[in-house]
């Protein structure tokens, strides 16, 4: 019975991995990892050392997956298990809020990138213990800084800064980051100021959202200036 038990498992692993592998979609895993646990994933990815660095569509790996997930255990067992930390994956494979952020839907982002948008500060120290670089450049030449700053994501910024990011690297276009940063302001300043007078009656909290991010960019960029 006990033997059936862990045969019916690893079909169940396999089959969410496969669906991962070939589609990007993300629900099956969860759906597994919910009904079994975080342990006995990492059981089965500590007998199947190859899945540590196995890329699906769009170059999406399952140490990326586990960082949207934000499952530091697993982030750092497949880690262990010789996942590359720079590893990127394309952009419609990412978060919404990476997503967002990027030039191209073609561009690729790292998984630390990722963790720093996401504000998770563990998933982030987790990467760089195992070597992730902080100054690694994605497909835009834009680092975890960049998209940190452009997310308005002013606690990760603090957090970047003082494991030493370097806030001297220029995008894909030779801007600086004060640049893109003020042109991602410039860009909300603007969704603001088209909002049909409809939307600012009956719509206030996008209003509100707009003004905030806005707020939260130039706080973000503030402490980068501070820091050179």
């Amino acid at each position: 019975m006990a033997k059936t038990a862990e045969s019916n498992l690893k079909a169940d692993f396999e089959h969410s991995l496969k669906k991962f592998f070939t589609t990007g979609d993300l629900y099956d895993i969860k759906i597994v990892l919910n009904e079994t646990g975080t342990d006995a994933f990492i059981g089965f990815l500590n007998a199947n050392h190859r899945l540590a660095n196995e890329a699906g569509i769009n170059g999406q790996t399952l140490l990326m997956a586990f960082v949207k997930i934000g499952n530091c255990r697993i982030v750092k067992t497949l880690l262990e298990l010789g996942a590359d930390p720079n590893a990127m994956c394309y952009a419609a494979a990412v978060v919404d809020e990476v997503k967002m952020l990027l030039p191209q839907r073609r561009f690729a982002v790292s998984a630390l990138s990722t963790a720093a948008v996401s504000q998770n500060f563990e998933m982030a120290e987790i990467l760089m213990n195992h070597k992730a670089d902080i100054n690694y450049l994605d497909d835009s030449k834009r680092t975890a800084l960049t998209l940190a700053v452009l997310a308005g994501s002013v606690s990760e910024v603090r957090f970047l800064l003082k494991l030493g990011a370097n806030s001297d690297l220029l995008d894909e276009n030779g801007k600086t980051l004060t640049e893109i940063a003020e042109d991602k302001i410039n860009f909300e300043k603007r969704q603001n100021s088209v909002m049909h007078p409809a939307c600012i009656k009956y719509a206030p909290d996008e209003i509100l959202r707009l003004r905030r991010t806005i707020e939260n960019i130039r706080e973000a960029l503030n402490l980068v200036l501070k820091k050179q």
